[in-house]
C-alpha cells in the first residue's frame, strides 16, 4: 500500500507541474454570477463590495443574488446594492424545498433565471478579486465545459487557523492535480464556473437531489461522468476567491465533518481513492501499535512518506501563494493523518450542523459506541498473544471452513423463516419475493445506521403499508431480547450462584414485561389484524433455539480443532456471545463479545488469542457476509428508499406518525 501511495504522490507532483495560469480564449462572453445566501447579514457586505470592484465589462455580466429563506437582515443588505446596479438582481425564496437540500434549490432558481453563457458561483461570505471573471473566462477554450478555481482562507492568527490553511492547501492539491491529469473528482463552489447549456443538459441540480451536501463536488463528478467536455483548473492568483475561515471551534468542527461527509457519496473510482488514502493513514498510525516487531520497517516508510510528500506540498505552497513556513508543513504532516482519520469517521455518519440546523444528535452516540467497540477490541488485542492469534487463522483447515459455511447458511435460513413468520403474523400486505432483500438489508442497516432505529430500516424494503411490519420487527427484537436475557441470567447461576436473588428479580421483571406488552394501547393500535401473541412467542423460541444451536456447533468445531473443550462448556459460553448485542455500548456487540469470549472460555483453559480469533471469525461469517449481500439488495431496491431522506429519519417519522394515531383500532390502522 505504501508503494501505491508513493506512486500517487509522484503523479500528483507531475499534475501540479502541468497547471496553467491563463487560458487562450480572448473572447469575453456574457456571464452570470449566481450567489445563494441564507442568514449572512454579518458576512455578506465584503462579498457585495468585492463584486462592485469587478473589472469585467458591465454589459457583459449580471449578478443574481438568491436569498434562501433568511430571517435576519440579509435581504436589506442585498437591496442596498441591487438598487444601485442595473445588472444586479435579487431573488427571494420564502419556503424551503422538501426535495432539494443545502443550496441546491437557491442555485437552481438563480441559474434558471440567468442569461449568461457561463455560470459563475461563489459563496456569500467570499471576496472575489477584480479580475476574477476575466481570468476564469480565458480558460473556456473550445471543448472546455467547466473551470475550477482556488479559494484561499483570509489570514488569521493561531495554530488552528494555520491547520485550516494547511487543510485548504491539501484540498487544493486534491482538486488541481487530478483535474490537470484529466480526472477531476472534487471542487469548491466558492470558485467555480461552467457552461449553462452543459449544466442544463446534465440535468442541473435536480439530478443531484439525493445528496444532502457537496453540490459543487457532485456537479463536477456529473460533468466528468457524462463526459460533457474538458474540465480545467485555473491557477492564476488574480482568480483566487478569498473566504473567511470559521471563527469558532464549533464552526470549524462541523465544517470539517460536512466536507468529509461527501466521500462515500461519490463515484466508485473516487470512493476507491478515498478508501486507499484513509486505509494508508490508518495503517500508518496503528500498525506499529498492533505489530511492534515491524517498527524498523515502519520508521523507514514514515521517512519516505515525509520526504515524498514535501515535493507536492512545497510546490502547491508556492503555486497557491500560501507562504506556509517549511517547519509548519512538517508539523502538519505529523498531525494531518489523525485529522483525516477523525473527521472521515465523523463525516461518514454526517454528524454536523449546517446554518444552525441540527442534524440528528443521536449519530454522536452511534460513533461513541463504535469508538468504544474498537477501543475494546484494541485493548483485548494488547492482552493476547498476537503470534497465536495469527497462527490460529494460518492453521485453519479448509475442511473446517467448509463445515462452518453451511452452518452459517443454515442459521440464515432459520432467521429468514423467523422473519417471514413474524411478518406474516402481523401483516397481510407483503410479497414473499420482497422478504429476502428486506431480511439481508437488516444485517447491513444494523452495522451502518446509528441509534435504536438501525435494523428497523429493513421495513422500508417491504413495499406497501408499514404499520404491521413495524410491529413485526419490534416483536421479533423484543422476543429475542427476552429469550437472551432469561437464558443468560439462568446460566449465570452456574458461575456466580451467590447472586441468585438478583437473577430471580431480573427474570420476574422480564416475565411481567412479557405479559404487559400486548396490553399496551400503543402496541395494540399498531396491529393490522388479530394476532396470537403467545403462539408467536413460542415459535420465536423455537427459531431462536435453532440459531443458538448452530452457533454452538460453529464455536465447538473451531475451538475443538485447536484446543480440547467440551461441548457443554462451549454451549454455556456461547449463550453470552450470542447475547452480546443486547448490551448497548458498542455496535453489534463489537468488543463486548470478544471480551466475554476471553473471560468465559478462559475458565475452561482456552487461550485468549484462540477465543478472540474464533469470535471474530464467526462474527465475520454470520454477520458481515450477510451484510455485504444486504448492500447488493439495498442498491437493487433503492427505488423504495428514493423518497426517504435517510432510512433512520424515516424510521423516526414512521414512529411519530404511529404515536400520533395510537388510538386507531387495528381494522382502521391497516389503512394507514
Amino acid at each position: 500500500m505504501s508503494i501505491l501511495y508513493f506512486l500517487m504522490l509522484i503523479i500528483v507532483y507531475y499534475g501540479l507541474r502541468q497547471l496553467r495560469y491563463y487560458g487562450k480564449n480572448n473572447h469575453q462572453p456574457f456571464v452570470s454570477i449566481v450567489i445563494a445566501a441564507r442568514n449572512e447579514e454579518n458576512r455578506i457586505l465584503p462579498c457585495l463590495e468585492s463584486l462592485g470592484r469587478l473589472t469585467y465589462p458591465k454589459d457583459k455580466y449580471e449578478i443574481i443574488l438568491v436569498d434562501d429563506c433568511s430571517d435576519d437582515g440579509t435581504i436589506e443588505n442585498i437591496e442596498k446594492y441591487t438598487s444601485r446596479h442595473k445588472n444586479w438582481k435579487l431573488i427571494r425564496i420564502t419556503t424551503k424545498s422538501k426535495t432539494l437540500r443545502g443550496k441546491k434549490n437557491a442555485l437552481l432558481r438563480g441559474i434558471s433565471e440567468a442569461n449568461g453563457e457561463i455560470i459563475f458561483t461563489t459563496d456569500a461570505d467570499c471576496q472575489v478579486p477584480p479580475h476574477w471573471l476575466t481570468g476564469m473566462s480565458k480558460m473556456f477554450e473550445p471543448g472546455v465545459s467547466m473551470v475550477l478555481g482556488y479559494s484561499p482562507l483570509i489570514e488569521n492568527k493561531g495554530l488552528v487557523q494555520k491547520l485550516m490553511k494547511f487543510d485548504n492547501l491539501f484540498s487544493a492539491i486534491a482538486s488541481a492535480a487530478p483535474t490537470k491529469l484529466g480526472y477531476p473528482f472534487t471542487s469548491v463552489g466558492r470558485n467555480l464556473a461552467y457552461r449553462k447549456d452543459v449544466y442544463d443538459n446534465a440535468g442541473g441540480f435536480l439530478a443531484l437531489k439525493k445528496f444532502k451536501s457537496g453540490d459543487d463536488v457532485h456537479l463536477t463528478e456529473r460533468f466528468r461522468y457524462l463526459n460533457t467536455g474538458r474540465i480545467e483548473y485555473c491557477a492564476h492568483p488574480d482568480t483566487f476567491v478569498e473566504t473567511f475561515p470559521p471563527s469558532e471551534i464549533g464552526e470549524i468542527f462541523h465544517q470539517q465533518i460536512r466536507k468529509n461527509s461527501k466521500i462515500l457519496l461519490s463515484t466508485p473510482s473516487s470512493i476507491l481513492l478515498a478508501i486507499l488514502i484513509f486505509s494508508y493513514y490508518i495503517l500508518t498510525v496503528f500498525l506499529p501499535i498492533i505489530y511492534p516487531q515491524i517498527l524498523g520497517i515502519w520508521i523507514i516508510i514514515i521517512i519516505l512518506k515525509f520526504f515524498l510528500e514535501l515535493f507536492p506540498l512545497s510546490l502547491a505552497n508556492k503555486i497557491f501563494r500560501q507562504n506556509l513556513p517549511f517547519y509548519f508543513i512538517m508539523i502538519f504532516q505529523v498531525i494531518y493523518p489523525f485529522h483525516i482519520i477523525f473527521f472521515s469517521i465523523l463525516g461518514l455518519f454526517q454528524v454536523y450542523k449546517w446554518k444552525k440546523i441540527k442534524l440528528w444528535k443521536e449519530k454522536l452516540f452511534y460513533i461513541l459506541k463504535l469508538i468504544i467497540g474498537l477501543a475494546l477490541v484494541f485493548w483485548i488485542f494488547s492482552h493476547v498473544d498476537r503470534e497465536k492469534f495469527t497462527g490460529y487463522f494460518l492453521s485453519l483447515d479448509l475442511s473446517l471452513f467448509l463445515l462452518i459455511l453451511p452452518l452459517s447458511a443454515l442459521s440464515l435460513l432459520i432467521q429468514y423463516h423467523r422473519w417471514k413468520y413474524v411478518v406474516s403474523s402481523y401483516s397481510d400486505h407483503f410479497h414473499v419475493k420482497d422478504l429476502l432483500p428486506s431480511f439481508f438489508s437488516g444485517f447491513t442497516f444494523r452495522l451502518m445506521i446509528p441509534g435504536g432505529h438501525a435494523e428497523l430500516s429493513k421495513v422500508f424494503l417491504l413495499p406497501g403499508q408499514k404499520r404491521g411490519k413495524v410491529v413485526a420487527f419490534g416483536m421479533e427484537r423484543i422476543f429475542q431480547t427476552i429469550i437472551k436475557i432469561l437464558l443468560s441470567v439462568w446460566l449465570l447461576t452456574i458461575y456466580f450462584p451467590q447472586y441468585y436473588l438478583i437473577y430471580m428479580l431480573i427474570s420476574i421483571i422480564v416475565v411481567i414485561g412479557y405479559f404487559i406488552l400486548p396490553k399496551i394501547s400503543l402496541v395494540k393500535s399498531m396491529y393490522e389484524k388479530p394476532v396470537k401473541y403467545n403462539s408467536i412467542f413460542f415459535w420465536s423460541v423455537i427459531f431462536s433455539a435453532g440459531v443458538y444451536s448452530v452457533m454452538v456447533l460453529q464455536y465447538y468445531i473451531l475451538l475443538s480443532s485447536t484446543y480440547p473443550i467440551s461441548f457443554g462448556a462451549t454451549a454455556y459460553t456461547v449463550v453470552y456471545l450470542w447475547s452480546a448485542g443486547i448490551i448497548p455500548i458498542s455496535i453489534s456487540g463489537l468488543g463486548v463479545r470478544e471480551g466475554l469470549a476471553v473471560y468465559f472460555f478462559n475458565l475452561y483453559g482456552v487461550p485468549a488469542a484462540y477465543a478472540v480469533a474464533t469470535s471474530l471469525f464467526i462474527f465475520a461469517i454470520n454477520a458481515i457476509l450477510p451484510a455485504l449481500i444486504g448492500v447488493y439488495y439495498i442498491y437493487k431496491k433503492r427505488k423504495y428508499l428514493r423518497d426517504v431522506k435517510t432510512s433512520w429519519q424515516s424510521s423516526r417519522e414512521l414512529w411519530k406518525s404511529i404515536r400520533r394515531n395510537k388510538n386507531i383500532p387495528f381494522s382502521e390502522s391497516a389503512k394507514t
